[in-house]
């Protein structure tokens, strides 16, 4: 069944009240009576079954199932009171500091377009997972679910670099009794704050993960889409790569369904199915917790292959049991690398070679795991001894180490790792463009930064943005395009030498507000300008 018709829920009602007649159906003759499905785990009695009786008689008869109508009300008496206006502009604010984008960092190319066709890897929990899973949760006061989402979310965070970012989770809205006889699509996707702090306990991080999720929860009425509108950047820097918004997510699935049921002369047993299709670049799947918890990680076989999602399968128990070990010390300390990726690490850090041994470090000094994207340190004398080299690299799933370019000539935009000499170049190779920067304007906040290009010509052009801004556009992507452009008669300098980009960010103005005719020419004169405030100092 189509999930724009029915969830997980809604198939087990299904199967529980078709598994309850069969059983009714073929049981010894007698009077006829009403059957009420059989409740979650429950053995459907009958000829046959393992034990006696028969199937439970509902004296009153039996109900009709509520209509999917109810969904719809429920929205349209949320719309006529104003509380979906409020709890709109209340969410847009709540995420209006976090980047719409994750970039789960693999080994092959983004392609041009987000295919939606994946795969699924189920795993199950080994029973000292599955108890430091459940230790944690009850250090912490918080459910399961949340410690698993919690694992996931820094799984995520240790491979992206990222400390503040967005996760799609599967909410149900089934909060009223009726709703639990729908059968109707009742869940829906909330985007959840994640907020990675390593300096604060583990059990904190876990509180704030459940009420990250409590704070969802209130908001699940909100359409997707018009929070995603009402994000910086969330419209403005979509493309066809990628899911708007959301790329990773978490469900808990919910479910009324036991492993299997005995009905009649039959044992009915229940196999989870995959479509071969996906919705997210990874996504992880709670599909059941007793006797043993199986869980599923579907992925984007464009974005991540088979191997990368074994290891972040691998990444989510050193997690789940790094929460439990490190329990009352900071978050930093669980670094979701399992054993053997540990020892793997520790061979290449401990490389003796001409060139020394090779460390990969976050902002913060951590390790980063293997797949996950940091700085490149030289342990010239030990691992004692470290020197950092500035450039981004990560160990890709052959054990090669890639370089991903110099630090300081990469930021983050929207969730986007940029390269800047990539934006810098494709502008100079204009045959107009004398000299050009690039560089990201407010650093301190990643989810409203914007990237800037100054521009020096060869000679004037009566419209320079109306030039340069679609040459620059036919050769990047959309969300590489810089979204502010000063075009001055040489770079302005700081007084240590580097660019001044105050002064930039002062002259430079927006492609649509040029569009709608503001003037260029009043840009034309920053390096004159700056001769005269050099010479005004110097006086």
């Amino acid at each position: 069944m189509h999930r724009a018709l029915a969830d997980g829920w809604s198939i087990g009602l299904l199967w529980r009240e078709l598994t309850g007649r069969y059983a009714a159906l073929t049981a010894p003759a007698g009077p006829a009576v009403p059957v009420v499905p059989p409740g979650p785990g429950a053995v459907v009695s009958g000829p046959g079954a393992a034990s006696g009786g028969s199937a439970v008689p509902d004296p009153g008869g039996e109900a009709p199932a509520p209509s999917p109508d109810l969904l719809l009300d429920r929205w349209a008496d949320l719309a006529a009171t104003g509380d979906l206006d409020r709890l709109t502009r209340r969410r847009v604010e709540q995420l209006g500091g976090f980047p719409p984008i994750v970039e789960l960092p693999g080994d092959l190319p983004r392609p041009a377009e987000f295919d939606f066709r994946g795969s699924r890897l189920t795993f199950t929990l080994d029973a000292r997972t599955r108890d430091a899973a459940e230790r944690s949760a009850g250090r912490a006061g918080v459910t399961v679910t949340a410690v698993l989402l919690a694992a996931w979310q820094l799984v995520v965070a240790r491979r992206c670099a990222m400390d503040r970012f967005l996760v799609g989770v599967g909410v149900a809205r089934r909060d009223r009794a009726s709703a639990t006889r729908l059968v109707a699509p009742c869940v829906r996707t909330v985007p959840i704050r994640c907020v990675i702090d390593d300096a604060e306990p583990v059990e904190e991080y876990l509180r704030r993960t459940a009420r990250a999720v409590a704070e969802g929860v209130v908001s699940a009425d909100v359409p997707l889409g018009v929070i995603s509108r009402g994000l910086p950047g969330g419209r403005a820097m979509a493309d066809r790569r990628r899911v708007p918004l959301l790329q990773i997510t978490f469900s808990a699935q919910e479910t009324v369904l036991p492993e299997q049921v005995r009905a009649g002369g039959l044992t009915v047993r229940y196999h989870e199915a995959f479509t071969g299709l996906v919705a997210a670049d990874a996504g992880l799947s709670v599909l059941r917790w007793d006797p043993t918890p199986r869980l599923a990680l579907d992925h984007a076989t464009a974005v991540l292959t088979a191997a990368e999602a074994r290891v972040l399968a691998e990444a989510l128990r050193a997690a789940l049991r790094g929460f439990d070990s490190g329990h009352g010390r900071p978050l930093a300390r669980v670094r979701t690398i399992p054993a053997r990726q540990r020892r793997w690490l520790r061979r290449r850090r401990d490389a003796r070679s001409p060139g020394g041994g090779l460390v990969i470090l976050d902002e913060r000094g951590g390790l980063v795991p293997p797949g996950g994207v940091g700085e490149l340190w030289h342990a010239d004398a030990g691992p004692a001894a470290l020197r950092r080299s500035g450039d981004l690299a990560r160990w890709d799933g052959a054990g090669r180490l890639r370089l991903l370019g110099r630090r300081d000539e990469q930021v983050t935009v929207f969730g986007h790792r940029l390269d800047l000499t990539e934006i810098r170049d494709r502008i100079r190779s204009h045959p107009d463009v004398a000299d050009a920067v690039v560089a990201g304007t407010g650093a301190d906040d990643p989810a409203h930064r914007l990237l800037l290009a100054a521009v020096v010509l060869r000679r004037p052009l009566d419209d320079p943005l109306g030039v340069l801004v679609p040459f620059t556009a036919e050769g990047l992507p959309r969300y590489m395009l810089p979204s502010r452009w000063a075009i001055v008669d040489a770079i302005p300098t700081s007084p240590d030498g580097g660019h001044d980009l105050r002064r930039l960010e002062h002259l430079a103005i927006s492609p649509n507000r040029h569009s709608s005719g503001a003037p260029v020419s009043g840009l034309r004169n920053a390096g004159a300008e700056r001769r005269s405030d050099e010479g005004r100092h110097r006086a």
